[in-house]
């Protein structure tokens, strides 16, 4: 496995990135400005950093030595369900899931769980969501 990326050898991850054949260049170019429309939907630099994070724990934990969505918002000053939340627009948007992200069906059931421990019933959104 690769080492995280440094300031230090900022070339080296698109040294080995794949040649991209030219046929799909104006699909890439496509892709990538709506991935940096949602980047820059951020506003801020602390909060456009924050996305950029996101984006690497869902595509190339590697990249931020494979930190959890917990330890990106505490890095960043963050809450928990910021990092989470974000995620899951990501997910949504691009269809975008990380190696590391539980399925639909078994967050569903996590949430199931949490909201019985703490005598706590799903809100419409939830129910709405969960009937899908």
């Amino acid at each position: 496995m690769r080492e995280p990326y440094t300031d230090e050898t900022p070339a080296t991850i698109l040294e080995d990135a794949e040649r991209i054949p030219e046929s799909r260049h104006e699909e890439l170019a496509h892709a990538l400005g709506r991935l940096l429309a949602w980047l820059l939907e951020g506003k801020k630099l602390p909060a456009i950093g924050f996305r950029v994070m996101i984006l690497a724990y869902k595509i190339r934990p590697d990249l931020i030595g494979g930190a959890t969505l917990d330890q990106i918002a505490s890095m960043r000053g963050y809450g928990r369900s910021a990092a989470h939340n974000l995620s899951r627009q990501l997910e949504q948007t691009f269809g975008a899931r990380g190696i590391n992200d539980r399925s639909v069906s078994v967050r569903k059931i996590y949430s199931k769980i949490w909201q019985r421990k703490h005598g706590k019933k799903p809100t419409r959104r939830h129910e709405k969501r969960n009937r899908t």
